[in-house]
């Protein structure tokens, strides 16, 4: 290899004269370049004012392109005739990690690949290749104030597979895990080499079947600009690249790298910390048995496939059936709240009431705080006030009232029917009153009857009847 700075093209900076150039990429990682030029004098204040947003940058030697991410840092100093710059510029990946989203992915049956295409929709010309089995993700997914980037390397860490961005690809490219890629021959020399131990104790007390073998990183130097993961054989054996770089060592390109066995290139399992003990604002979309379907107020104005099946939290519940079941009903609000870092564990609570006074002489319900209703659609309505408790149907067409005072009145617009399979037992200290507006009738299904018409009219009748 061995590029001097004239063969060097740098697109997206107008640089008259290339004064140093470093890459660092590592798996897991944004691949970072730093490099330093002149420009003219005249170029350096319009470069910095007028650059666009998200502006790329390309390094290319003899043909080969060596670099294409999104410039980030760009810094002017003037100097005589000409302008010294400094840019700073990421891996495509960084176009990811900008700015923080709240959604959710609730169909469970959904592939890694699948979600990761649905998040990878909003840029344009972007791929991803797995390299693990491609298998549902088996719960509830959300994004929660995370940027594409940081969801994505959340993701796949429960498969412990690191996210990385290709440097050498002018349109955004992805590995999940660590792919089997052709040997290379870059006349890798051996510089020196490490034992990441604290990887290796941190894997295998996981349980994970690993060796401290896997865990030795050979650090060399390279003919040739490398790639990620590209394999390099040493040894007698392939090694994959854990990380990369390049840079200007005394006037020419020199590449380094540090190679290890891929079954050690691994990444820690992130768990949502962020999320744990939030609780989401949603809409009741169905409800069966003990569960419902929500609609998170995070996915509205998207597309959302809102099937997961939300567990709901009741006052009291037991193995057998007993305790209380009383579900919201179709357009209520309630709250997803996920007590732990599994979001598996998410779980439906109280209802979020929306009910506002209307005006007009009817009380308003919640204007006394001392008073507690229970209601449903339907009209059925429980009501435990300062005065007692009323039991009440259809907006009160029929209802039982207990008065604090010991009264108790019961109340039918049509039929009101007090009816037992052995007796049923009046009884008075003082009086008992029965009236009606038309006619009264006290009967007995043998026979007996007493009937009382209206103008004073006193009717017995019976098989027998006796007056003392």
């Amino acid at each position: 290899m061995g590029y001097t700075p004239d063969q060097i093209v740098v697109e997206g900076v107008p640089i008259e004269q290339l004064e140093d150039i470093e890459f660092l990429g590592s798996a897991g990682e944004h691949g970072c370049l730093t490099l330093r030029g002149y420009v003219r004098a005249g170029d350096g204040e319009p470069l910095l004012f007028h650059l666009p947003q998200y502006s790329p940058l390309t390094i290319r030697a003899e043909g080969r392109l060596l670099f294409s991410g999104i410039i980030m840092k760009f810094l002017v100093k003037g100097k005589g005739d000409v302008s010294s710059v400094q840019v700073t510029a990421y891996s495509r990946s960084i176009l990811m990690d900008q700015e923080k989203r709240c959604r959710s992915f609730q169909d469970t049956t959904m592939t890694y690949r699948e979600l990761a295409e649905q998040v990878l929709r909003e840029y344009p010309g972007s791929d991803i290749q797995l390299a693990f089995p491609d298998t549902p993700v088996s719960s509830i997914a959300v994004q929660y104030q995370e940027t594409d980037w940081q969801f994505l390397k959340r993701l796949f860490s429960y498969r412990n597979a690191p996210l990385t961005s290709l440097s050498t690809s002018e349109t955004l490219k992805l590995y999940a895990g660590v792919p089997l890629l052709p040997d290379t021959d870059c006349g890798f020399e051996m510089t020196g080499f490490r034992k990441e131990l604290g990887e290796y104790y941190y894997w295998k007390q996981a349980g994970k079947d690993v060796r401290d073998d896997q865990f030795l990183i050979m650090e060399g130097r390279t003919e040739e600009v490398i790639g990620l993961f590209e394999q390099i054989e040493t040894k007698g054996q392939s090694l994959s690249v854990r990380e990369h770089g390049f840079r200007l060592e005394h006037g020419r390109l020199v590449g380094t790298c540090g190679i290890q066995k891929p079954e050690g290139i691994l990444v820690k399992t992130e768990y949502p910390a962020h999320l744990t003990g939030a609780a989401l604002v949603g809409t009741v979309l169905e409800v069966s048995g003990i569960q419902i379907r929500v609609h998170l107020k995070i996915d509205d104005g998207r597309d959302s496939n809102d099937v997961y099946w939300f567990p709901f939290s009741t006052l009291s519940a037991s193995s057998d059936g007993s305790g209380w079941y009383y579900m919201p009903e179709q357009g209520d609000q309630v709250r997803v709240y996920f007590p732990t870092r599994h979001t598996s564990d998410a779980v439906a609570i109280s209802a979020v009431s929306d009910y506002k006074e209307e005006g007009g002489v009817a009380p308003d319900r919640m204007g006394d705080p001392s008073t507690k209703y229970l209601s449903n659609p339907s009209g059925q309505e429980l009501r435990m006030g300062k005065d007692g408790i009323k039991l009440a149907c259809q907006g009160g067409s029929a209802s039982v009232m207990i008065g604090n005072g010991g009264d108790i009145s019961l109340y039918a617009e049509d039929t009101l029917l007090i009816q037992a399979s052995n007796n049923v037992e009046l009884t008075s200290e003082t009086e008992m009153e029965f009236s009606a507006e038309n006619t009264a009738v006290v009967a007995c299904a043998m026979g007996g009857c007493l009937q009382m018409h209206p103008g004073g009219v006193l009717m017995l009748q019976g098989t027998e009847v006796k007056v003392d």
